[in-house]
């Protein structure tokens, strides 16, 4: 059955993330870990290009991201939404629906908001594919019953972070280097 929705992580697939910190890191550092304002965002290279391919095909894109920072106080739900926006309008394209979690709700995951944007649309999992840069992406995918979990690993790479590529790789269909090679390679199924 063709893919119909393409679940896309953010930070690190959309816009270039930043590098994780330490649980006992100072509050200054942990301001580090967040895009905090649109002067801050910055494309990652070749997520225009992929979004477009999408959007070419047809396909529902949704933008299910984790922003913990409002939770922290960093930013208001207002000051992200912007950051939203903007996004949107330098990609030139307007997802279908944005789903975040801005506070850690005990029983509530993200594969629930992906849930709810799956019902929302009318697709079944097995129609979906997800694209993200990390092991718990990855594992969010197994956890929604998504068949297509696509790992860009050009972040992590570019981090350092390879153990989590490796943990990652274990729950990923395909393992690209960029947003374009994984528009590529669930449009090629």
């Amino acid at each position: 059955m063709p893919i119909k929705l393409i679940f896309w992580d953010r930070d690190g697939i959309i816009n270039v993330g930043r590098a994780p910190v330490a649980e006992d890191a100072t509050d200054e550092e942990k301001r580090k870990m967040y895009v905090l304002s649109k002067d801050e965002f910055e494309l990652v290279p070749t997520a225009k290009e992929a979004v477009a391919k999408f959007k070419d095909a047809g396909l529902y894109q949704i933008l299910v991201t984790k922003q913990r920072c409002v939770e922290r106080g960093l930013i208001t739900v207002e000051e992200l939404e912007e950051i939203h926006k903007y996004m949107q309008e330098i990609l030139g394209f307007e997802f279908d629906d944005i789903e975040v979690q801005t506070h850690k709700i005990p029983g509530q995951s993200k594969d629930a908001l992906m849930m709810a944007a799956m019902q929302k649309m009318d697709v079944n999992p097995e129609d979906c594919a997800i694209i993200g840069d990390r092991a718990s992406d990855m594992e969010l995918g197994v956890s929604a019953k998504i068949p297509v979990r696509v790992l860009v690993i050009w972040q992590s790479e570019k981090d350092g972070l390879t153990d989590d590529i490796e943990e990652a790789k274990t729950n990923a269909t395909q393992v690209v280097k960029t947003p374009l090679e994984a528009a590529e390679a669930i449009l090629a199924n």
